[in-house]
């Protein structure tokens, strides 16, 4: 098991998803495809372990995978798509919003080749800026 955290750093309001296990079968994967498997585990923790509503999983997904804007000007969707959460992964990945470290180890590519071990710790971390600066 490949332990994912999804936190906010620089917020005192929101701490972000958490942490989510990820049971990959392959010893190793890119960038793109970790996020991809981490994303669908968080939406899988979100709304059958913590049961949470469609609409708030949405809402935890897009405050930890915000790239520009305030939550309330994005659209109120009903309907949970993982293929487009994975896509504002993705986009925040490329933004620079949202932060991969690898065992404390910055990721800058989606094509980089990560090994997966039992004790791998994987860190999705959103940056706030500080108020004032």
């Amino acid at each position: 098991m490949v332990e994912v955290e999804a936190r906010i750093v620089g917020s005192n309001l929101d701490k972000g998803i958490g942490s989510v296990l990820l049971s990959s079968t392959k010893q190793e994967v890119s960038a793109l495809d970790l996020i991809r498997l981490g994303v669908m585990e968080q939406i899988r923790e979100l709304t059958v372990r913590r049961n949470l509503s469609t609409s708030e999983a949405i809402r935890a997904l897009r405050r930890q995978y915000q790239t520009s804007g305030a939550l309330s000007s994005l659209l109120d969707e009903s309907h949970l798509d993982p293929d487009r959460e994975t896509d504002r992964a993705l986009a925040a990945f490329k933004a620079g919003t949202c932060l991969l470290f690898i065992d404390g180890e910055q990721i800058r590519e989606l094509e980089q080749r990560i090994e997966l071990g039992v004790d791998t710790k994987v860190q999705f971390l959103r940056l706030i800026p500080l108020a004032g600066g």
